[in-house]
């Protein structure tokens, strides 16, 4: 026989619609299939670690799903992070300015401040890392992933009541020396290095090295130089590089010893969101564009990330009772400037030409010129370190099987962001009314304003400290009846000092037309290449001395970029009687130069978390389980702002909490001698004092403008929420070498009880009862298929190919979802604002504040050929998001944008992997 199909099991690939490839078989020389009992596949366990002990996936009475990193090569994950949500129903991620978000059933947060912490848990290898901005390069050489949905809050701790990602790391091998090396290419310029070496140094000692290398150019198309080969590409360029050392030492049957340091550097464009609403308003969503990542910018964005992390866990046998400590420090510095934008003017539809030509016009005075630029920033610098202390085993005639432990949590952060060149200069304050002309700036000074978003930002010093105790077991009652349960109390203290100012430089005329580079009043200051600001932490002084607000102003700034005009600016005022820099405060008397500088706040917040549940042994193959239980997520510090409504936002926001009902079935069994699984749940989700985070209009008075506003972030407790979900997981080894497999997760899932501050048009108290959640897809189907036929003819060994497909309904990335906004939008001053910004009329009406994504469908496709003994040499290619699916994981909606974050087009190419 020249060659037979000889599938391969592999846990996690699932059942999908079958096809015949038989005639692809056939033109590779087959006779026949052999298909018997010889041939017939047999399972293959996934083993996981989601209760913090060893079990078959299909042993966990929760709903689990896990991925060895051949599957994740397959399936088009590789070593994106935000790929896994291709694979997994109900799982979001989002690049948000260089920030990592994740929803998992809906249930997520949008980690834009200090105080706001995520609901889905991440770890890796089983150690809790605060941010998801921390897993950095974490994907390569693993051993696999698991994700576990619905809350963990007793044997996983804080934040994970959406559910937890566990990314497992290849471990040390104490038998064989070994590893392989991998090469890839693709589009965008891709080029990719991965590789992997054991040592085992004795029988008890064991050492692994790894590392990782990513380059590709932008991946998003620049309308502004399209054609110009000298031109910038825009966001999403990439050059990443990570290396890892794992040490495994067990020197006998008792004692185990682990260290794990691994440092990566992420350097690239970064990931801005998009002005969509001009897009909306004029009937074209994104579905509708010719290309939709193509867009406009002024300058490239430039993102920086070095995350370091350091593993250790220390486990002894005690026989009756086993002690297991686990330690880790993290630190994660990180800086991003994005690329420069126009306020509104972003995605390319017919129409928007206008805009352009406005923008690019420098012969008559346009407001904007291409090559102005301007810069939003924003930066953190996070240190983390976690002690863990655990016991673990059986009692009870191994009936009972319990774990209990101690906790400790401690970062401490410095953030900042800042607004730079968002402004014009002009000849504001001469027209003022009461404005007196004798001053020393002259009868026609100039003022150039650097106030966008709040202007600098910064939050130095701030601690979270975290302190938990837990107890957790089950226990056999009979042979198939099983109870669990667990407790974990929990006391979170959270410390911040938050600083905020919003600066405006008044100018002589003269003084200001003399300045090199500045033509006339009108022109826009503006920043160029190498431009930097103070990083986070970094800043000397956060108080202004009296007559010293210009040279306060230059410190934050550590670097000024080629040709820039802002410096000069700048420069000029100091020591200059005819130039005055006010510095105005957010709270305090407008008409002052100070600064907001709060006073350090110090909240605790203490809740419980529980667990109770049954699991039943229908069969030795099938199992049922009921489980409740609860999750929190810790509440946080707002720095305290002045809605424009005149009133005081919240200054702190309560803890999330959360309870989930779920009951559920596992099953495995064969037909016609093949195996499959089929998994099936049924959950309610309650919410009480749910967290929404919301980009607002506040009082931003200055002594020519008292009625000023900007925009800052705001977290709240809106009220309450509900969610049922069915989630429906099938997977089977079919004729012909077939793999295939589906997982549907039915959701509905909306607020109750629930009212929101609506910064549209700054109308306080919307009620939001009866809307769907954020992010909340009602259907989410993922479906695989995979082939492997064992070839055999000389070198050649097999080939297989894989089709992944993501399918998710329409959803809303706002809680206001669609709601109609038309009575109540008749001069907005967002929009007014904006029309006379580009000298452009839009539409007025709910349109340009819609946040509905409509459905869409995500394909991944891999074909690979096996070479040598074991198939050892391993060519294939890849196409992630086929049809080049553009959606938004992501949105700001408010009175003068709507800002979406998309996902990444089309990529395709190449790899070679050696194994030795």
């Amino acid at each position: 026989m020249p060659f037979a199909c000889k599938p391969r099991w592999g846990k996690t690939s699932y059942l999908l619609l079958t096809v015949a490839s038989c005639a692809f078989a056939a033109s590779l020389g087959s006779a026949a299939y052999a298909e018997d009992d010889t041939d017939v596949p047999e399972m293959e366990e996934m083993i996981v670690t989601v209760e913090r002990r060893e079990q078959n996936i299909q042993d966990v009475a929760a709903t689990v799903q896990a991925f060895s990193p051949d599957e994740l090569q397959r399936l088009g994950v590789n070593d994106e992070f935000r790929n896994l949500q291709f694979v997994v129903p109900g799982l979001q991620i989002t690049n948000n300015e260089g920030r990592t978000e994740v929803f998992l059933r809906g249930i997520g947060s949008f980690d834009a401040e200090f105080s706001s912490d995520p609901s889905v848990a991440t770890f890796f290898n089983n150690v809790y890392i605060g941010r998801p901005r921390g897993i950095g390069l974490l994907f390569f050489d693993s051993q696999r992933v698991e994700v576990n949905k619905g809350p963990q809050g007793t044997i996983r701790g804080r934040n994970s009541q959406g559910g937890t990602i566990n990314i497992i790391s290849a471990a040390p091998d104490f038998e064989e020396f070994g590893g392989y090396v991998q090469g890839g290419f693709g589009n965008f310029s891709m080029n990719e290095f991965e590789a992997a070496i054991n040592l085992p140094i004795t029988d008890t000692l064991a050492v692994r090295g790894s590392m990782f290398f990513r380059e590709n150019d932008g991946l998003y198309t620049n309308e502004f130089v399209e054609g110009d080969d000298e031109a910038f590409d825009g966001p999403g360029r990439r050059d990443d590089i990570a290396g890892r050392i794992s040490v495994l030492w067990e020197p006998n049957d008792r004692l185990s010893w682990s260290f794990l340091w691994q440092r990566s550097s992420l350097d690239g464009g970064g990931d801005p969101g998009f002005f969509h609403g001009r897009s909306l308003a004029a009937g074209f969503d994104i579905n509708d564009l010719e290309d939709p990542f193509n867009q406009y910018f002024r300058s490239p964005g430039d993102f920086d990330q070095d995350v370091s992390v350091y593993l250790t866990t220390l486990t002894y046998d005690f026989e009756k009772f086993s002690i297991e400590y686990n330690g880790s420090f993290s630190s994660t510095v990180a800086l991003n400037g994005n690329s420069s934008r126009v306020q509104g003017v972003g995605s390319v539809f017919p129409g928007s030409e206008a805009d352009a030509a406005i923008i690019l016009d420098t012969e008559n005075n346009g407001i904007f010129n291409i090559t102005q630029q301007d810069t939003f920033f924003q930066g953190e610098d996070s240190e983390a370190l976690i002690q863990e202390l655990r016991f673990f085993g059986e009692a009870l005639d191994n009936k009972l099987t319990w774990t209990a432990g101690a906790f400790f949590y401690r970062e401490n952060f410095d953030g900042v962001s800042f607004d730079v060149g968002n402004g014009f200069c002009s000849q504001f304050l001469a027209n003022q009314e009461g404005f007196d002309p004798n001053t020393p700036l002259g009868p026609n000074p100039v003022s150039c304003f650097q106030n966008g978003l709040g202007g600098e930002f910064r939050n130095d010093d701030a601690i979270v400290r975290s302190i938990a105790g837990y107890a957790d077991f089950t226990y056999e009652f009979t042979d198939r009846l099983r109870f669990k349960g667990g407790v974990r109390f929990t006391n979170d203290q959270k410390t911040q000092t938050n600083f905020n100012a919003a600066y405006q430089v008044d100018i002589n005329e003269d003084l200001f037309l003399s300045i090199d580079g500045i033509a006339a009043p009108g022109d826009q200051t503006f920043v160029g290449d190498g431009f930097t600001i103070t990083g986070p932490g970094q800043r000397a002084s956060l108080v202004p001395m009296p007559g010293q607000e210009t040279a306060f102003l230059l410190g934050a700034f550590e670097a000024f970029g080629v040709g820039d005009t802002f410096d000069d600016v700048l420069f000029a005022c100091v020591g200059t009687p005819a130039c005055l820099t006010t510095i105005t405060s957010t709270l305090d008397d407008p008409t002052t130069a100070i600064v907001e500088l709060n006073t350090l706040v110090e909240e605790d917040f203490n809740f419980v978390d529980w667990r109770a549940g049954v699991e039943f042994d229908m069969t030795e193959d099938s199992l049922v389980y009921f489980t409740a239980s609860t999750g929190t997520r810790s509440g946080g510090i707002n720095a305290p702002v002045i809605l424009a409504t005149g009133e005081l936002a919240p200054s702190t926001f309560d803890s999330e909490e959360l309870i989930l009902y779920e009951l559920g079935s596992k099953n495995t069994f064969s037909v016609n001698n093949y195996p499959v699984t089929v998994n099936a749940a049924a959950f309610f989700y309650s919410f009480d004092d749910q967290i929404i985070q919301n980009l607002v209009s506040v009082a931003n008075p200055t002594p020519v403008n008292p009625d000023g506003t900007t925009e800052r972030v705001v977290i709240d407790n809106v009220g309450g929420a509900r969610a049922f979900g069915i989630e429906l997981e099938a997977a089977a080894h079919l004729p012909f070498g077939f793999q295939a497999g589906f997982n549907v997760l039915y959701l509905d899932a909306e607020y109750r009880d629930a009212a929101l501050f609506d910064p549209r048009d700054n109308t306080p108290d919307i009620d939001i009862s009866g809307n769907d959640l954020q992010n909340t897809s009602r259907w989410n189907i993922n479906a695989r298929l995979y082939q492997e036929i064992a070839i055999d003819r000389g070198y050649l060994r097999s080939f297989d190919w894989t089709v992944n497909l993501l399918y998710r309904s329409s959803y809303f990335l706002s809680p206001f979802n669609n709601d109609d906004l038309d009575g109540r939008l008749a001069g907005l001053p967002g929009i007014n604002s904006f029309i006379s910004f580009t000298n452009q009329d839009i539409v007025q009406g709910s349109e340009f504040f819609r946040s509905d994504v409509p459905g869409f469908v995500v394909l991944n496709a891999v074909i690979g050929f096996n070479f040598g003994e074991d198939g050892r040499f391993r060519i294939d290619g890849f196409v992630n998001n086929a049809t080049n699916q553009a959606f938004s994981g992501r949105g700001f909606i408010n009175s003068a944008v709507n800002i979406r974050f998309l996902n990444q087009p089309r990529q395709f190419g190449g790899r070679l992997r050696v194994r030795f």
